[in-house]
């Protein structure tokens, strides 16, 4: 594919100068590729990180009805609307949560 010259070339590029534009397309989607699976493994553990302690804590707490998921038998409407309102509050105060009529920070209207 490439010759030990070309690749040599490479390697002497110091990463932080070296962006997607100078490298050449097969290696510009393997680092694409590797950012991602990077991305996406930290973010599933970050995840599971966070819903293990969550749940240690509606456990210790023994705040049964925020138990992510499960809303009783028969399901209970009160289990269901606490569990909304949670997830409501997380996404207004991380910034995630749309705005009616306004624009999210940092862009034009």
């Amino acid at each position: 594919m490439y010759d030990r010259n070309q690749l040599s070339v490479l390697a002497s590029i110091p990463f932080h100068r070296c962006t997607s534009l100078c490298l050449p397309p097969p290696l510009r989607y393997l680092r694409y590729l590797l950012n991602f699976s990077i991305s996406v493994v930290c973010g599933v553990l970050i995840l599971w990180g966070a819903m293990w302690a969550y749940k240690k804590l509606v456990d210790h707490f023994e705040c049964h009805i925020m138990r992510s998921g499960e809303y009783g038998k028969p399901p209970k409407l009160t289990a269901w609307v606490m569990q909304a309102r949670r997830h409501a509050l997380f996404f207004r105060r991380s910034g995630y949560a749309p705005s009616a009529g306004r624009c999210p920070p940092n862009s034009s209207p």
